[in-house]
């Protein structure tokens, strides 16, 4: 199993995933750059990625806009399956 860089496990099997997911998550933390194009490339490269659907939904939910509700719940549905198969702390 692969680990984040902050030491969480994560579940993937594309290490490229991991490297895309980790400049979304540093747009969004630092504001700079579209957070959401480097997710949808993680969950590209490895549809199992389960972390990406949620934090994908999790940015949508951030954007307070109700149209962006619908994307966040189709996000969590796409990746559905590999939720399911997530580690605790993905779901």
């Amino acid at each position: 199993m692969f680990k984040d860089a902050r030491g969480h496990a994560v579940t993937l099997s594309e290490p490229k995933a991991l490297e895309a997911y980790e400049r979304a998550l540093y747009a969004f933390h630092t504001f700079r750059g579209d957070a959401l194009a480097p997710l949808d490339e993680a969950i590209a490269l490895d549809p199992g990625f389960a972390a990406a659907y949620a934090t994908k939904a999790l940015i949508l939910t951030t954007f307070f806009e109700r149209r962006f509700m619908r994307d966040a719940l189709a996000a969590l549905e796409q990746g559905r399956a590999a939720l399911e198969r997530a580690t605790p702390r993905e779901k």
